[in-house]
């Protein structure tokens, strides 16, 4: 279904007024994301670009089973704003709302435990999994909360901890100890060079 023919179905029933007011709000689980939605329209757009957008996504860049863990829930929740728009253009809005929290409501809620295709930690997975996949389920397992078995080897450690630095840049006390250990580092040189210099004059 084209965003196109949604349009006109929605545009055809009874009550339009009814599927431009959902006002449904998705709060990703692992990500800083958060959309909201004020029509079903709307809604479907989103989910159909993250759905091509997964479609895009190769076994090349990350695990299959991490790309259909939210592949599948996004293509889900499709297929089921597809089936409610298709049977309910006759439907009073009692009918709409009922039909809307036990049928899409669900998929919707599934939806919050995965990732957007375009999102931050999705680049950082991609990039980590090319250069060092050794490091990958470290900082996946981190990133998803699962940090239980992090000491469970130097690799699963070493990805949590890149996932860790990426998710704390801002505020990360490592960052801030590494920068001011390399502004020492830096002080140092340029006194050692200045003390070289005077010793070649003598």
């Amino acid at each position: 279904m084209t965003q196109e023919e949604l349009k006109n179905i929605i545009s055809e029933s009874k009550t339009v007024n009814w599927y431009n007011s959902i006002n449904e709000i998705i709060n990703f689980k692992f990500v800083e994301a958060s959309h909201q939605f004020a029509s079903v329209s709307a809604l479907y757009e989103y989910v159909t670009e993250q759905e091509e957008g997964w479609q895009k996504i190769t076994v090349d860049s990350l695990p299959q089973d991490v790309i259909n863990e939210s592949k599948v829930k996004f293509v889900s929740l499709k297929a089921q704003l597809e089936s409610f728009i298709n049977s309910s253009k006759n439907f009073e809005e009692n009918q709409l709302k009922s039909l809307w929290q036990n049928n899409v409501k669900p998929q919707i809620n599934l939806i919050i435990s995965t990732f957007p295709f375009n999102s931050n930690e999705i680049d950082l997975l991609i990039s980590i999994n090319k250069k060092s996949p050794d490091h990958f389920q470290g900082a996946y397992q981190y990133i998803k909360g699962n940090t239980g078995t992090i000491v469970s080897s130097k690799n699963y450690f070493d990805g949590a901890l890149l996932a860790y630095e990426f998710l704390n840049k801002n505020g990360s006390t490592l960052s801030e100890r590494i920068s001011k250990e390399n502004e020492s580092l830096s002080k140092l040189k340029d006194e050692f060079q200045k003390y070289l210099n005077k010793t070649e004059e003598h």
